[in-house]
């Protein structure tokens, strides 16, 4: 795909978008923008403001960013699988481009993603959600210094990476080895989901 080409397809995809009417083919547009977002080769030169603005609110974070201590954003989420396919396009634009993590800087999305993560729980498809919502504040907060300061010191980050942590472990299920406890009594071991270890190890990585 030419450069020219790429910039037509990236330009009408994030149009499509911007209509409610597409609503139904959006996450076919996200996927799109997906795998061209994998492509680092002039990544930087299509990212613009509005482009960042629209990936952050299908990804459902806006939603999150004014959250008050114990309460529930009062808007829906976007459907699942637009969640998801928009938190994959920022997971790879922020990993790929400089220019989309300096347009990521400019928003509210680490307030947004400590804001969800402070709610967890009783967040809809929680884990599939956290699984990149914690890939995303990862590659921010290692490429981006004072977005990762703004996160440990301004959002007390910390304080609720480790609450989600022990969340976490609380959700796990519940194992008992019966050779063990025939022998040593009555202890309990935990199961935890694929996607759960997953956020579990990269929680890991800012402790």
């Amino acid at each position: 795909m030419t450069k020219n080409t790429k910039l037509l397809v990236w330009t009408a995809l994030f149009q499509l978008l911007q209509r409610k009417d597409f609503e139904p083919i959006h996450h076919l547009c996200l996927s799109a923008v997906r795998i061209l977002s994998r492509d680092k080769c002039d990544l930087d030169k299509l990212f613009c403001e509005k482009w960042i603005y629209t990936l952050v609110e299908k990804a459902g974070l806006y939603e999150y960013v004014e959250l008050e201590s114990g309460s529930l954003p009062l808007a829906d989420m976007p459907r699942k699988e637009i969640t998801l396919e928009a938190l994959k396009c920022l997971c790879n634009s922020a990993f790929n481009s400089e220019e989309a993590r300096n347009l990521c800087a400019n928003t509210s999305i680490a307030q947004a993603l400590i804001g969800r993560l402070r709610v967890y729980k009783d967040v809809p498809f929680k884990d599939e959600i956290m699984l990149y919502d914690m890939k995303l504040l990862f590659i921010l907060t290692a490429f981006r210094p004072d977005i990762k300061r703004k996160v440990y010191c301004e959002l007390h980050g910390m304080d609720y990476l480790i609450s989600c942590l022990n969340e976490l472990l609380k959700e796990a299920t519940p194992m008992t080895d019966d050779k063990f406890d025939s022998e040593k009594g009555d202890s309990k071991k935990v199961h935890c989901t694929f996607l759960q270890v997953y956020i579990l190890l990269i929680i890991l990585k800012y402790l």
